[in-house]
C-alpha cells in the first residue's frame, strides 16, 4: 500500500506531494507538469552546519557551486 497527498504551495507555482510506502515517508515539489521545483532535504540534525555540493547534473545543465 503506497499512501499519498498533493498540497499547493502557499504563495509558490508548485505543489508539495508525500508517498508513504513500507513506512517510509518521502517528500517532493513539483510543478503542474510533475518537473521537480526545488529539492527537500531530510534527515538533517538541527544545529549542525551542511555544505551542499552538487555533484552530478543532468546533460546540459550547469553544476552548481559549493
Amino acid at each position: 500500500t503506497v499512501q499519498y497527498s498533493i498540497a499547493k504551495n502557499k504563495g509558490k507555482d508548485d505543489y508539495t506531494v508525500m508517498f508513504v510506502k513500507d513506512g517510509i515517508t518521502t517528500y517532493t515539489n513539483i510543478d503542474i507538469d510533475g518537473n521537480e521545483t526545488r529539492h527537500m532535504i531530510q534527515g538533517l540534525e538541527a544545529g549542525e552546519e551542511y555544505v551542499l555540493k552538487e555533484t552530478k547534473t543532468p546533460n546540459g545543465y550547469a553544476t552548481f557551486k559549493t
